[in-house]
């Protein structure tokens, strides 16, 4: 089945044959026709963006052909109805905001926003679960109060 566009990175490497996984990018036998010796190696990772992958081939394959070869018209995750993905939003870090005690008042939360950007949001504890903002009143606390 040929689709337009891979869902997400898991798409494009259940395409890849002898697949072997690095530490951030995936190697595998290309599947450009035309191989006259030994096969090629392709590797693919995602780009960090949370909207599509990169590839690249040993023999020099254009990113067209090697899009083709798997299937995709692109790499850029989306549906198929020519719609792509917008960038995901990934936590990264979680600052815990403490009162003298070490109770803790507030986090402060780091998202990449997939574009390069990042943004931060505030969250407390309540009645058990996290919901978004600072405490009616709550003024500013120093990161790592406690240990001041």
């Amino acid at each position: 089945m040929n689709s337009k566009h891979p869902r997400n990175f898991d798409d494009v490497i259940s395409r890849l044959t002898n697949a072997i996984k690095h530490s951030d990018y995936v190697q595998a036998d290309c599947l450009v026709p035309g191989h006259t010796t030994s096969k090629g190696h392709l590797s693919v990772r995602d780009a960090g963006d949370g909207a599509s992958a990169t590839c690249h081939s040993n023999r020099g394959h254009s990113y067209k052909d090697i899009c083709q070869s798997l299937g995709f018209e692109s790499l850029k995750y989306g549906d198929n109805d020519g719609k792509h993905s917008k960038p995901q939003k990934k936590l990264v870090k979680t600052f815990s905001y403490q009162d003298e005690s070490g109770q803790e008042v507030y986090q402060i939360r780091r998202f990449n926003l997939g574009n390069g950007e990042k943004t931060f949001e505030t969250w407390r504890k309540e009645g058990g679960e996290y919901i978004s903002g600072l405490p009616k009143g709550q003024k500013p606390i120093l990161y790592k109060r406690p240990l001041i």
